[in-house]
């Protein structure tokens, strides 16, 4: 996948994924018991999101392409990406 980035202008960061889905996106705040199935509730400062959005946006800010913050916009915040498949 690096090289075929390379070839067409991308760029390929490696980023550890462990406790992406446990950290709250807008605090920092790491706790397993924010996650919750689908939902994501930050037990320090009460934000609520999509649990793999949530993730998403974290794996973003250690890449260094997004920034914590409340004011900032989540991944998936604006529509609900089907993950269903379709027969041709």
């Amino acid at each position: 996948m690096a090289y075929k980035l390379v070839e067409r202008g991308g760029q390929f960061l490696k980023v550890p994924a462990a406790g992406t889905s446990q950290k709250c996106s807008a605090c920092g705040h790491r706790d397993p018991a924010s996650r919750r199935d689908v939902a994501f509730v930050c037990t320090s400062c009460g934000w609520t999101g999509h649990a793999d959005s949530n993730a998403a946006m974290n794996i973003l800010n250690a890449a260094g392409l997004a920034v914590y913050g409340r004011g900032a916009e989540t991944v998936g915040s604006r529509c609900e990406a089907s993950t269903s498949r379709r027969a041709a």
